[in-house]
């Protein structure tokens, strides 16, 4: 959640068109055919749902945010993906990507020849490693075509101690 609130999957602002009878959104009221939109970067900016500290990549702001803060602030940054008719369609094909690449899958470090892939849980990623970003408040520089490009994203990896049934 942290990732898509810092870096929005695109730049674009994805525009709807008021319905003919105008509509009310916070108390303003809006003509009918006005173009309206999210400014992705900016909703994942808003102080009043996420902190003061918006423009520190700071995962762990999820977790330690109390269930009523978490709910909104999960709710605001699935606004990335659209609401209602136009949500994106594949919303729901991204996130199962993310929590098989990152929690499931088993993986391969060359640099490491003593590693290997394996079938047991021994090597999945979030299970297993701990990531840091080295520079929170600067994580990675980006550019913008239409959609981000990121580059020089700095981490530290460490092997997580594994907790068995026995411990």
């Amino acid at each position: 959640m942290e990732t898509l609130r810092y870096n929005p999957p695109t730049a674009l602002l994805l525009p709807r068109v008021v319905p003919p009878d105008g509509d009310t959104l916070e108390g303003k009221f809006i003509p009918g055919g006005t173009k309206i939109a999210i400014d992705f970067w900016s909703l994942g900016r808003r102080t009043d749902v996420y902190g003061e500290d918006v423009s520190v990549f700071r995962p762990e702001r999820f977790l330690e945010a109390s269930p009523e803060k978490r709910d909104v602030m999960e709710k605001t940054t699935d606004l990335m993906f659209g609401h209602g008719r136009y949500r994106c369609p594949g919303r729901n094909m991204a996130w199962l990507e993310m929590e098989k690449v990152f929690v499931e899958v088993s993986f391969q470090v060359a640099a490491v020849p003593s590693w290997r892939i394996r079938t047991n849980s021994e090597h999945q990623l979030l299970r297993r490693f701990d990531f840091q970003v080295l520079d929170p408040e600067a994580p990675f520089t980006r550019s913008q075509y239409s959609l981000f490009r990121i580059r020089n994203l700095h981490m530290k990896i460490t092997r997580r101690a594994v907790q068995t049934k026995e411990s």
